[in-house]
């Protein structure tokens, strides 16, 4: 799970020694102009974890360069709850609407 106490050292070891605000880093530092070549988004978070807010600028940075993006909140749930879908219904609901998503942007 993602805490404020932990997040430094997996940023670390996720930039290795390179510039947080590379869009290739974070795609939200990239200019509204440099999105416009990606296919559609989904994004599902927990609106209790602690990337929840990235995710929903992200999807706002998308939706504003004209792209068409989905994004859902669920509360109460474990950063990739998906895993939990044979203990938890909003698992298996996630995995539901992303099934969906592709099926109607793989090959239409």
């Amino acid at each position: 799970m993602f805490t404020h106490e932990v997040l430094p050292m997996g940023t670390a070891f996720y930039l290795n020694g390179h510039n947080p605000r590379d869009p290739l880093a974070s795609p939200l530092f990239a200019p509204i102009h440099d999105l416009h070549n990606l296919p559609p988004m989904l994004f599902h978070a927990s609106s209790d974890e602690i990337l929840c807010d990235d995710s929903v600028r992200m999807a706002e940075r998308v939706r504003a360069a004209g792209l068409e993006v989905e994004i859902a909140t669920w509360p109460v749930v474990p950063h990739v709850w998906q895993l939990l879908h044979d203990l938890i219904p909003e698992g298996r609901e996630s995995l539901r609407l992303t099934g969906s998503f592709l099926l109607r942007h793989v090959n239409p």
